[in-house]
């Protein structure tokens, strides 16, 4: 159990960083909030919001403060954004816009990266690589590439320097969180301290690649093979704890499909076979389905990527 929230205990590096959080919170139209709780003290007076925001909902502000925070942020609103039994129906649309937004690493940073971790030149290690990335997420930046085999693939690279940032964030987003609900009677019934501890829990974990390729090659095997659904496979001898190689699927985020057309019917079937599997036989089910991480294919095959996150279940959960 970690220690009752108190600034004066906060180190002086992770005090500025708190400071200017608090400061970006404010501009966000969320001061009066703050002002409810000790980090009100790091104002000589009540900040106020950014004028340009003014006329904005409170949910879509939310969304563009933990946009404006970075991928630690951006992770946490991804989470939240499936979170339709804590949140409104307007604050779970306007946290889904987070669900493909983080900034883009350029390209020398993506090389060197994969240099180092994989000990090689870029142009020794695969035929080809796209410079363009093929997404951008919170912990990794994806790009297509060809194996010196001829397979197509995505290597997920991560971003350099992001375990650092995030555990210095998860440390500060815990403390926000036990003085938000130490200060406000409402966080005490969002249990906002137990969904901080579960993020950390998960985002730790998706920190490592090993892990990841480990859940994906445990998913291919818990595979049925008469149904549309599969995951990548994953190619260990270019893959490391920072650069995951696998292979590449040619298909859209779900989200993109017609609603109520038969191409989603379809895939909402196989989404729901495919969890009540992974929950009720499998005991290990994704982590994190966001419907950036569910890919359709033409024929209609269902893809999940993004396994770095997964939850399990014991034998008697199961049962129960």
């Amino acid at each position: 159990t970690k220690a009752a929230p108190s600034l004066a205990g906060v180190a002086m590096r992770d005090l500025g960083r708190l400071r200017t959080v608090a400061m970006i919170v404010a501009r966000h139209g969320f001061g009066p909030w703050l002002m409810r709780t000790p980090l009100g003290r790091l104002f000589d007076q009540p900040p106020q919001g950014d004028a340009a925001l003014r006329e904005a909902s409170a949910p879509v502000r939310f969304a563009k403060l933990l946009a404006a925070l970075g991928p630690t942020y951006i992770k946490l609103g991804q989470i939240l954004s499936m979170r339709k039994d804590l949140f409104a129906p307007e604050w779970i649309e306007a946290l889904e816009t987070l669900q493909d937004n983080a900034p883009r690493l350029p390209c020398d940073a993506i090389r060197a990266q994969v240099e180092e971790s994989l000990g090689g030149r870029l142009e020794d290690l695969y035929a080809s690589f796209e410079q363009e990335p093929l997404g951008t997420a919170s912990i990794a930046q994806t790009h297509r590439a060809r194996t010196r085999e001829g397979d197509d693939v995505v290597v997920k690279v991560q971003r350099p320097g992001i375990e650092a940032t995030m555990r210095s964030d998860l440390d500060l987003l815990y403390l926000g969180a036990q003085i938000l609900e130490a200060s406000i009677d409402e966080m005490q019934l969002a249990g906002v301290v137990a969904i901080v501890e579960e993020f950390e829990k998960g985002v730790l974990k998706e920190l490592n690649f090993h892990q990841e390729l480990a859940n994906l090659l445990e998913f291919q095997r818990n595979l049925d093979l008469t149904r549309k659904v599969t995951v990548p496979r994953p190619y260990p001898a270019l893959s490391t704890r920072t650069v995951l190689t696998m292979q590449f699927f040619a298909g859209q985020p779900i989200r993109k499909l017609a609603p109520k057309s038969p191409e989603a019917q379809a895939v909402v079937n196989e989404v729901v076979y495919s969890a009540f599997k992974q929950v009720l036989v499998d005991g290990v089910f994704h982590g994190d389905p966001h419907a950036g991480n569910l890919l359709c294919a033409d024929d209609g095959t269902l893809c999940m990527i993004d396994l770095g996150m997964v939850g399990r279940l014991t034998p008697e959960q199961r049962d129960d």
